[in-house]
């Protein structure tokens, strides 16, 4: 995927997400994990990243909520790409921090990641670069946060031992008025 193509394809999966998605209770402030997988980006994701647009075995997709994933499951079956997605797809409703990704397949097999952390904690957002260091195959981490506010050249930060930043994009999105800065990070 060129780079041009992949920003418009992170552009489009931003760009669909509505505010209200992202948030639950009376106080609408946002779920602390919400973003694990895009219920309405889902199918973007999908169709225009990975599993109709290149030639991936398969996709993978982590949400926490169960409202949130069951929309994304819903918004794929009325694709008329559904079956190809289910196909090549595979979504599933679990908190990242019961999962180890490093080490358990198909997860431990990726070789690019897509990491919508806006909302996350802090112990979830240290706890997945530390899994995220651990995976040899991956590629590429495309990050909603910069993982490594402080980087320096000495640095002693695992994930910083494995990826190096390769450039920030600044995208629009549905849930705020200013561009969204997305981070991009290379294997070492």
């Amino acid at each position: 995927m060129s780079p041009s193509s992949g920003e418009r394809a992170v552009t489009a999966i931003f760009a669909e997400v509505p505010h209200d998605v992202v948030v639950q209770g009376t106080n609408k402030m946002p779920h602390r994990n919400a973003g694990e997988l895009i219920p309405s980006g889902i199918s973007s994701l999908l169709r225009e990243l990975v599993v109709l647009a290149t030639n991936v075995a398969k996709a993978l997709g982590v949400e926490v909520r169960q409202d949130l994933n069951d929309l994304g499951m819903k918004m794929i079956a009325k694709s008329v790409n559904s079956r190809r997605l289910l196909e090549r797809s595979q979504l599933v409703c679990q908190d990242i921090m019961d999962m180890r990704i490093s080490i358990t397949p198909p997860y431990a097999d990726a070789t690019v990641v897509y990491w919508n952390n806006l909302l996350f904690e802090p112990r979830v957002i240290e706890f997945v670069k530390e899994d995220l260091s651990g995976m040899f195959l991956l590629r590429k981490v495309v990050s909603s946060l910069n993982l490594c506010p402080r980087h320096r050249d000495l640095c002693h930060n695992a994930f910083c031992g494995a990826f190096k930043l390769e450039k920030v994009l600044y995208l629009p999105c549905s849930w705020k008025t200013n561009l969204q800065q997305v981070f991009v990070y290379q294997s070492q």
